[in-house]
């Protein structure tokens, strides 16, 4: 097991050379299963990034159903196959030779189709309703010059008034993968290439993602530390949530609204509004009420208290 972690460490320390080579993928395709393939070899992990991301893709995209739809950079084609199974026309999209060869076993029909392409290869005009990414351009793209290229050839494959569904890690610093670029970059880059971005909204809440992600460890590991700040917060040790959420893997992430929040509750006023600004530089479309709407909680008294420490740290309502 340590060699094999000592070994993903070295490739993410190479990242900017090897996530853009088909030779890396084609590699993976071969070593792992499942979602190991294209996501971590922490499975437990995996499915529950997958179930937060698919709520939120059905919420921003409604019925897929008699779409026409390209899943650009499908990967094993976990999504193309989420989509076509919800009534969608799927054709995915990949460089890699290894992962569409496990895309094409796992899935049955004529539907989803599969091509073998990079993105900087992508020429088709006026052929979609709905192209989704996830987690591609960040990995394809080292830059603005190569980001606006992949971003006009995906508005050219658009059909007028169509839809482009991004899920990507943007960050920039310790977190960043191939691309650094922060969101506010990346959303001008959008319009510049000629989207109107209709809505933005925070996914994964992964406080402790280095430390569970490369090791398979066991769900009653993994899943509540996966939450760790959260919970922290959601238990009122606003202090160890401050700790948590200041690592250096969780600081500058989507989970800055919770240290906001839980600043706030320890009475830090003043700190509290500086981390709000500062989440909502890098998330100018939060508002509580959005936050709400895409991360359902059970216990209404659970919501509240966040939504308590989010007003008092002066996040938006609306």
């Amino acid at each position: 097991m340590m060699s094999s972690l000592v070994d993903m460490i070295r490739q993410r320390r190479n990242r900017e050379t090897l996530y853009s080579t088909e030779a890396y993928w084609n590699s993976k395709a071969e070593a792992y299963e499942d979602t190991a393939v294209s996501m971590w070899p922490n499975r437990v992990l995996n499915r529950l990034y997958e179930n937060e991301a698919r709520q939120l893709i059905s919420r921003l995209l409604g019925d897929p159903s008699g779409a026409v739809l390209l899943d650009l950079g499908c990967g094993t084609g976990r999504f193309s196959r989420w989509f076509a199974a919800q009534g969608a026309r799927v054709t995915g999209m990949d460089f890699s030779a290894g992962t569409l060869a496990v895309a094409k076993r796992q899935s049955m029909g004529d539907n989803p189709t599969y091509r073998q392409e990079s993105v900087y290869g992508l020429t088709d005009e006026n052929a979609y309703d709905v192209v989704f990414i996830w987690g591609v351009l960040t990995v394809a793209c080292r830059d603005e010059s190569q980001l606006l290229d992949v971003l006009r050839r995906i508005r050219r494959a658009l059909h007028p008034g169509g839809r482009l569904l991004i899920t990507e890690p943007i960050h920039r610093g310790f977190l960043h993968r191939v691309l650094e670029m922060d969101l506010t970059s990346f959303l001008a880059v959008l319009q510049k290439a000629g989207f109107q971005v209709k809505a933005t909204a925070p996914l994964h809440f992964w406080p402790m993602r280095v430390a569970l992600c490369y090791v398979s460890w066991p769900a009653w590991l993994t899943v509540p530390l996966c939450h760790l700040g959260q919970a922290q917060y959601a238990a009122h040790d606003y202090q160890a949530a401050k700790v948590t959420l200041r690592r250096e893997e969780t600081y500058r992430t989507n989970s800055r609204k919770f240290l906001a929040a839980a600043l706030a509750q320890l009475g830090h006023r003043e700190e509290a509004r500086r981390e709000a600004e500062l989440f909502l530089i890098a998330h100018p479309h939060f508002t509580i009420a959005h936050w709400l709407s895409s991360q359902p909680l059970r216990d209404a008294s659970v919501r509240d208290h966040f939504v308590d420490g989010f007003r008092k740290a002066g996040l938006p309502e609306m």
